[in-house]
């Protein structure tokens, strides 16, 4: 059965942020209720829109945005073209658009419908491409029709599908900026009847790459947290707690046999942290985490570039757990395999980037098969990679030998309280 319904023009009231994106749909949607104008202009309407992103980004509601109260729209979900009669259906979901004017065709995740690698429906799929492309070339110009397809994965769709005349603009959604993420969260949090005691403005910097359904969860799941307390309200350790088990399935389970031995490796990506980028570090935890026993947590300047400074420090700081572990406890444990292995790859990207010179660089991703641009010898390469991870060791070591009695501190603190804010760092780093 076709899935119609009238818009609403209060949906693009319901995104935050994202003006850019909006101003974009508002265009579209002035192009939809004007089209006889257009038309008479000798101008015709874009046939259509393909908005494309990570999943929880809010792209099905930014394609239902464009639609008002005199606009309809004709949904194709995935998960309605999981019967025998899917070629149908898409065929009277066109029909229904056509009779319907204005109309949009929403084609919700269009990278599952009709994608190139997807198992879903894999005897079917050239019959469904057919009959996809044979109804996206059946709407004339101006026919006040507009075809809007969202998709996770753009590599999974056939060039064909997409290419203009079909979907005549692309419209990628990010994940939600500062600015933005600060107006999501502000929205979520105000509709919790529950006292607060956290700055957005804050939350805003510590959530950088969360989506916008993530950040929803994290309103919801802190209030949650809040309602189990005898005085409900919400503190900057409820939501920590809770982006901690988002990002990283965090429980606080006691299973943890040497918490001092965490708190001191975590220590030392902290006072490097501080050393190095101190408006970056937003907080340690030694509360175990997924496989992490724990995290430090520094989010670098969207604006800022990756330079070689930033990536130098950040391998210095990747380090220097292992350093301050041989420092205070005179041996180091497996649990910095995963930082000696990122710092590894880190500095490895780095030569292959030229960023070292050219004379270091061994392949091109975009080569077949990563072949080799260059003849570099790999020992050459190994032996300038080695050497890099010396020199940064070495700086790391002398930091957390000049701030010894900093690192005991901060390491004796992480393991009595767990969990120490970027406030709580500072004032035990003043």
């Amino acid at each position: 059965m076709t899935n119609i319904k009238k818009g609403n023009k209060e949906t693009i009231n319901a995104i935050f942020g994202y003006d850019k994106e909006k101003k974009e749909l508002m265009q579209l949607r002035k192009c939809l209720l004007n089209v006889d104008k257009y038309r008479e202009s000798g101008v015709h309407i874009p046939r259509g829109l393909l908005i494309y992103g990570a999943p929880g980004v809010g792209k099905t509601v930014m394609a239902n945005a464009i639609a008002d109260e005199s606009i309809n729209v004709v949904e194709v979900r995935a998960a309605d073209c999981s019967n025998d009669d899917t070629a149908q259906f898409i065929q009277d979901s066109f029909q229904t658009a056509v009779n319907n004017t204005p109309c949009i065709v929403l084609l919700d995740e269009l990278d599952k419908i009709a994608g190139s690698s997807m198992n879903f429906y894999m005897q079917d799929s050239d019959v469904l491409m057919r009959v996809l492309l044979q109804e996206l070339d059946s709407i004339k110009e101006n026919s006040g029709v507009l075809i809007v397809a969202t998709c996770n994965n753009m590599e999974n769709l056939n060039p064909a599908l997409v290419r203009a005349g079909r979907f005549d603009r692309m419209l990628q959604i990010g994940m939600p900026k500062e600015k933005d993420r600060k107006l999501i969260l502000q929205n979520y949090l105000d509709k919790i009847k529950v006292r607060r005691e956290v700055d957005c403005d804050e939350l805003a910097r510590i959530t950088s790459g969360f989506s916008g359904a993530q950040l929803e969860c994290i309103a919801n799941e802190s209030g949650i947290v809040a309602m189990d307390k005898d005085e409900p309200i919400i503190t900057y350790d409820d939501i920590r707690k809770v982006i901690n088990r988002l990002e990283f399935d965090s429980s606080e389970s006691d299973e943890q046999q040497d918490k001092w031995k965490v708190a001191v490796h975590e220590a030392g990506h902290a006072i490097v942290a501080l050393t190095l980028c101190p408006d970056c570090l937003y907080g340690a935890s030694i509360i175990s985490q997924g496989n992490a026993e724990g995290h430090v947590q520094v989010i670098y300047p969207e604006k800022q570039s990756d330079s070689l400074k930033q990536a130098e420090n950040y391998v210095t700081m990747l380090l220097a757990g292992r350093v301050a572990e041989m420092e205070l406890l005179h041996e180091s444990f497996l649990g910095s395999r995963s930082d000696i292995r990122r710092a590894y790859d880190k500095v490895y990207s780095l030569l292959d980037s030229g960023m070292y010179g050219y004379q270091y660089m061994t392949r091109r991703s975009d080569t077949p098969y990563g072949r080799s641009l260059t003849q570099t010898p790999a020992d050459k390469t190994t032996n300038k990679l080695a050497s890099i991870l010396q020199t940064l060791e070495e700086r790391a070591v002398k930091i957390v030998r000049e701030k010894a009695s900093l690192l005991e501190k901060i390491a004796k603190a992480l393991q009595s309280k767990l969990v120490l804010s970027r406030d709580e760092l500072l004032r035990i780093a003043s």
